[in-house]
């Protein structure tokens, strides 16, 4: 945690000592700050080899474990735990890694059996992954589901990590735990890990491809569930699967260019949102993945890798996708700060990661000299005094880095806000009707907006959208129009909610703009179907008394939904005190053509349906009356 120092120091055959540091979110190696440049990584997946069937190839890892220094990654990712001889190999190459155990996240965590069998494993494996340095992080799951920590129980699940934990602190003491979760379990408690590490693909769910943006949402993770620990996405990547194309990202299908540009994309776009580093899924294509070795299906989760083999076939070492050429490029030089879509106040910081080959950095806006400086170590932080008239000022700062010849190596542009003073952004406000999903079917959203200028909102558009958390259903996403009235606009609208849904996201997002500079302004609300998820969701995310009954603070009439519709609606209200209700439904000439409630009601949230019968399309108005209050909202029957 912050402010605490996790230490290991190793010592293998008195070759290195390593020294390793979890501080301030992030890792520090031999006193420095470490980013993780990395690339998942399987040793025996080639067409025609399974992962479960052991084949040890020392020449070919050591070929590909040069290969991926020479591209500038600075650390592999597995899944599967790597055996002693392939752990040596690694550690011979002085790449780290993020080391995985592999728990099968779909078992039953309470099942005694599984429990042992568990235990078992990861002691063997301790055995003798403990005694190497190279590794800087255990991942003991990948990707759990809702169903599965459901069905497996979430108190079975966390005394399960606990023993995993106890037994590589006491093997490994001092190298960090975590599991590699999704947005799928975003709603997780983080608190046992020391590592934040997601799995996050810029096409699913809807919360990152229409709310959030990709950094955004790594912002809010970091934020939010690794604010004291390094943030790490442990997968990210696009298939290059044989069609269908489309012009928008997708879990397969995409192009050679799409795979090169999605993929930095993201790669910026974490460091944008705050990560300590990311591996790219993977290496090389896994031709196992659809169910015959041998045979290079059109199934996406065979085409992420940057190494194929289609065009040499028989060989070993595959040959190079352009997106790994991009990588090798990119990777000469990691900017941490400045990062697209901030806000800096006075000066501008500058934080650098390196290789060994760049000498020298310039720093431009347009045509105006910044920064200069040469001799540059492979960590370097700085400061820029930019000065202007101006109390605002929008900047695109221009990166160029050059080796000792001043041939150029990287050039790199990040987008930013320099502030004389601090400013407030305009605001998104969610809240949800209700907050507990045991007893309904739909949930109302409610966004209000608070905008000021300098900033104009793009498009005057709010996306918002809904989240299952069902299996990786990416959710439904929707958009309307923001129509600001003396800086402020609210905005309603409704989901239906499946029955085995046991836990939903709705989140709402803009973007703002001021210049050349860009932001997404963005919220989300995360809620259960009671208060099942308590012993393993993260605390912000637990009612402070889950047994009261939810009552509202204030008398609310939500939009029918769904509207406009077609025969039936249902109209939802809510009452902060128990009282007398009547609701009506009148037409455009104020006729009363329905009474669906005349009675006392107790305070809380409530559903009334309206079928509309024989009535004809048109507009109606649905009317809410107490001793107190009085409210309406206008419908759209279309027949």
């Amino acid at each position: 945690m912050k402010g605490i120092l996790t230490t290991i120091i190793i010592s293998l055959m008195t070759v290195y000592t390593f020294c390793l540091e979890i501080n301030n979110g992030w890792h520090i190696i031999d006193g420095q700050k470490f980013f993780i440049k990395g690339i998942g990584y399987e040793t025996h997946t080639r067409p025609g080899q399974v992962p479960w069937e052991y084949q040890f190839n020392p020449e070919l890892i050591r070929l590909d474990l040069q290969h991926i220094k020479d591209a500038g990654f600075n650390t592999i990712r597995t899944w599967g735990a790597l055996s002693e001889e392939e752990l040596q190999l690694v550690q011979e190459s002085s790449l780290k890694i993020l080391f995985g155990i592999w728990i099968d996240p779909h078992g039953d965590y309470g099942d005694p059996t599984f429990i042992y069998n568990t235990f078992d494993h990861v002691t063997d494996v301790l055995t003798y992954s403990k005694n190497f340095s190279c590794i800087i992080g255990y991942l003991i799951m990948n990707e759990p589901l809702v169903e599965d920590v459901y069905n497996g129980g979430p108190e079975n699940l966390i005394t399960l990590w606990q023993g995993i934990i106890n037994i590589i602190q006491q093997k490994h003491p001092g190298i960090p735990v975590s599991v590699s979760n999704t947005t799928v379990g975003d709603y997780i408690r983080s608190d046992l890990f020391q590592i934040g590490a997601y799995n996050l693909y810029i096409y699913n769910p809807v919360l990152i491809s229409n709310i959030h943006g990709y950094a955004g949402f790594c912002e809010y993770l970091k934020q939010n569930r690794s604010m004291d620990m390094p943030f790490i996405v442990t997968e990210f990547g696009l298939s290059v699967s044989p069609g269908p194309f489309s012009e928008e990202y997708g879990y397969g299908g995409n192009t050679l260019t799409q795979q090169t540009v999605g993929d930095l994309f993201m790669y910026r776009s974490m460091i944008d949102g705050g990560a300590q580093g990311g591996c790219v899924f993977q290496y090389h294509d896994g031709w196992w993945k659809g169910g015959d070795a041998y045979t290079h299906d059109n199934s996406p989760e065979e085409w992420f890798g940057l190494i194929e083999f289609d065009s040499n076939p028989g060989s070993d070492e595959g040959a190079p996708r352009p997106v790994w050429n991009a990588f090798a490029e990119y990777n000469r030089a990691i900017i941490t700060e400045p990062r697209n879509q901030q806000i800096y106040v006075a000066d501008i910081p500058i934080e650098l990661f390196l290789m060994p080959e760049v000498d020298s950095l310039a720093v431009s806006v347009g045509e105006t000299a910044l920064f200069v400086t040469s001799n540059l170590p492979e960590y370097y932080t700085a400061k820029i005094d930019y000065l202007s008239a101006d109390s605002l000022q929008d900047l695109v700062l221009d990166f160029r880095f050059y080796n000792q010849q001043h041939v150029l190596l990287k050039s790199e542009s990040i987008s930013l806000l320099l502030s004389k003073e601090t400013i407030v952004l305009p605001s998104l406000d969610l809240s949800v009707i209700p907050t507990d999903l045991t007893s309904t079917s739909q949930i109302h959203i409610i966004a209000k907006i608070a905008s000021h200028s300098p900033f104009t909102i793009d498009n005057n558009r709010l996306d918002y959208a809904y989240f299952p958390h069902i299996g990786f259903a990416p959710g439904e996403a929707r958009s309307t129009t923001i129509n600001l009235q003396d800086g402020s606009w609210s905005f309603t609208d409704a989901f239906s909610v499946e029955a085995n849904a046991r836990v939903v996201t709705v989140g709402a997002g803009f973007s703002i703009r001021y210049g050349e500079f860009s932001r997404r302004i963005y919220d989300q609300k995360i809620i259960f179907r009671g208060d099942w998820a308590n012993a393993i969701a993260s605390k912000d995310l637990i009612p402070s008394n889950s047994d009261s009954p939810e009552i509202p603070n204030h008398f609310q009439l939500l939009q029918n939904y769904p509207n406009p519709f077609n025969t039936g609606t249902t109209i939802s209200y809510a009452l902060p005190v128990s009282q007398r209700v009547t609701i009506t439904i009148h037409n455009l000439l104020g006729q009363t053509i329905a009474t669906l409630v005349d009675k006392p009601t107790a305070a809380g949230y409530h559903n009334v349906h309206w079928d509309a019968g024989e009535n004809p399309g048109g507009i109606y108005f649905v009317k809410l009356q107490t001793d107190t209050s009085s409210l309406s909202n206008k419908m759209v029957l279309l027949k």
